[in-house]
């Protein structure tokens, strides 16, 4: 799966995942990869013990991916496919705009971004058109 496989951006916006550390791991010089203790992905995403990493999320007619800058101590790339998602909500805290992505494995991501109404409109709009 590749977010190059339709040059169709639906959405692309400045974004934050928190994302739990000891749950990831180098594979290799140029791929890295979420490992979870046990095989389980559900600690990978959360609040504690998180680490906010700083990138661009962009939605595809495809799957929503997330690519973190150069610039993080952690490099995370990854999809989600649309079908997988369950879920998008609002998560948002105070001031802390973010979204939770419900997929059917349980695995909640959580991103800051801002124009979080507009964000869960745009990705529920193309899981319904994926759906079709």
């Amino acid at each position: 799966m590749s977010d190059r496989d339709s040059s169709t951006e639906l959405l692309r916006k400045n974004a934050t995942c928190f994302v739990n550390v000891g749950a990831y791991r180098r594979v290799g010089p140029d791929v890295e990869a979420f490992e979870p203790p046990g095989g389980v992905a559900r600690g990978v995403f959360g609040t504690r013990g998180m680490e906010g990493v700083g990138g661009r999320l962009t939605l595809s007619p495809t799957a929503l991916w997330f690519h973190s800058h150069r610039f993080n101590f952690v490099r995370v790339n990854f999809g989600i496919p649309l079908e997988e998602i369950v879920d998008v909500r609002d998560a948002s805290r105070g001031p802390s705009r973010q979204i939770e992505v419900v997929m059917r494995s349980g695995v909640r991501p959580r991103f800051l971004v801002w124009g979080v109404p507009t964000v869960i409109a745009t990705i529920n709009d193309a899981r319904g058109r994926s759906a079709r």
